[in-house]
Parts: C-alpha cells; structure tokens; sequence
C-alpha cells in the first residue's frame, strides 16, 4: 500500500495527496479534534472543577458540594444556565430538577446509568482532568487508524462502552 501511495505521488508530483490518503477517513475526526481543543482551553484555564469526596448527591439535597457541582457542569456544558441568584442568594448551594437533568446528561454522555445522582461512580468521571481526556481522545483517534478504511456494504458496529450495536446496511 505504501509503494502504490508514493508511486501515486511521484506521478502527481503532490506529496500531500497521499499523506490525506493515510489520514483517518471517519466522519468524528474533526469532532474529536474540537473537543481537544476546548479541553485543552479548560486545561490552560485552571482545569475542571474538583470534586472533593462525598456519599452522593440528588435532587433535594443542599451542600456546598453542589456549588462546585454547578461550577463543574458548566464547564463542561451540560448545566447551560445557573440559578438566579437575584432571586434566590442560597439556590446554587440547593440541587434542583436542572441541575438534575444535567448530572443525567453527564452521566448518559459517559456510559453510566443516567439517574441524576451523584455516586462513586459519577464523582470518578466528574474528577477526570482534562489532560486525561485529552489522553483518551487521542487514544481513540489512533484506535480509529486501525479500523479498515471501508467496511463494504454490510456490517456490524459494536460501541462496548455504550452498550450498542449498529447493523449497517447500504451505509444505513
């Protein structure tokens, strides 16, 4: 493969054509790519965020642990807006329904089980810094260079952390 590449950019006298052929081919990279770069933001930026131990979190509680929970999710997008502390100086400190809501969207995104408490496992993730993420971004772009460049027509895609499995068919 890597004769017929050179061959190919020899006679086009275009080195750049071939290297793109050796770059991956899936749709997520430039995906990934953002997200390393917004992590890379928060890193520079303080990091996310730490959580520091707790037995857990849920919809009613009132801690300054959800505080820094709040805090948390915002940095990562899944809390888009904060209680209105006009309204309601002590809110941030109470763990309501959006916050909630938020706390499953992180756990979803994750691969835990989205029930807007936060345990063990949801603190764990919580606490990841962004340089690991980052780590693990590239790990999977590189994992992404090992899978053929095409599947064919017909084939099954198994996501183990998420637990799917995709039949496509006719790229569908």
């Amino acid at each position: 493969m890597c004769a017929k590449l050179l061959k190919k950019a020899i006679d086009a006298n275009d080195l750049a054509l071939a290297l793109k052929e050796l770059d991956p081919v899936y749709n997520d990279i430039p995906k990934y790519i953002e997200a390393i770069n917004e992590l890379d933001y928060i890193r520079k930026n303080g990091d996310f965020v730490k959580l520091p131990p707790f037995k857990s979190l849920r919809v009613g509680d009132q801690s300054e642990n959800v505080v820094l929970l709040r805090r948390r999710l915002m940095q990562s997008n899944e809390l888009t807006k904060n209680c209105d502390l006009i309204t309601n100086p002590s809110c941030e400190e109470f763990f309501d329904e959006d916050l909630g809501n938020a706390v499953a969207a992180f756990q979803k995104t994750h691969g835990l089980f989205p029930d807007g408490i936060v345990g063990y496992s949801t603190q764990r993730f919580l606490n990841t810094t962004a340089r690991e993420k980052i780590s693990q971004i590239r790990v999977n772009i590189e994992r992404m260079r090992w899978l053929p460049r095409n599947f064919g027509s017909e084939y099954i895609m198994v996501n183990i952390p998420d637990y799917r499995l995709k039949m496509i068919e006719n790229d569908e």
